[in-house]
């Protein structure tokens, strides 16, 4: 059975699916997931490009796809302070993949060229086989704790407003790019090609290539 027709979130949650891993960092298997009832996900190592401000979020959404369909053309609300509406709106994000993006290729104004698609994302190495998924938060990799078919999270998308770098035991950052390679990370972009960014490369050009539309000619990637 295709992996999109399956509805058993079981089998969906532990699929793990090569594509989706980076053997310098870990095996492509499923492992312990310390839920509630206990059972197996699978780990993406890879995240899409969400876009040069980490600073848009989300929330758990309206009840209903009319309601959200309403909320929509709404003006902005806190979440938070109103349970009608329960998501922030996104139409200030510039990436390529955010909650309820619908971004086509006509979007991407600065060039597929010049624009992430999707990259290796940090993760902390001491979890890299089995997330601690214990009550103590403190003690959890908040951007690899979920299935890689858990949907729009910290596990799946990352932004550029911050430097890329190596993966590095004690440090936890669920928003930046990464890899477990020394030298760079490898980062797909929307025109299909694939490089390696050095962790030293220009903060204000990787913050460019996670936007899609500022018009900013990029010199030497």
């Amino acid at each position: 059975q295709a992996l999109h027709d399956t509805t058993d979130a079981a089998v969906l949650a532990a699929k793990a699916i090569t594509a989706y891993t980076c053997p310098t960092r870990r095996a492509c298997a499923p492992f312990y997931w310390q839920g509630s009832p206990p059972s197996y996900a699978f780990h993406n190592d890879y995240a899409a490009n969400s876009g040069s401000n980490s600073a848009f979020s989300w929330y758990i959404g309206p009840p209903s796809l009319a309601q959200a369909d309403t909320i929509f053309n709404e003006a902005e609300v806190d979440p938070t302070s109103d349970p009608n509406h329960q998501f922030f709106k996104m139409q200030g994000a510039n990436g390529v993949c955010h909650q309820r993006s619908v971004v086509a290729l006509r979007d991407i104004t600065d060039g597929t060229s010049n624009t992430y698609l999707v990259g290796e994302k940090l993760v902390r190495p001491e979890w890299y086989a089995s997330p601690d998924m214990t009550a103590n938060y403190s003690n959890l990799d908040c951007g690899d704790d979920q299935c890689a078919t858990s949907g729009d999270c910290f596990d799946l998308v990352r932004w550029t407003d911050r430097l890329p770098r190596c993966d590095t035991p004690g440090y936890l950052d669920v928003a930046s790019f990464g890899s477990a390679h020394a030298n760079g990370l490898n980062m797909a972009f929307c025109d299909g090609s694939v490089q390696q960014v050095s962790y030293t490369i220009e903060a204000t050009v990787h913050q460019y290539l996670g936007s899609r539309n500022d018009n900013v000619p990029i010199n030497g990637k």
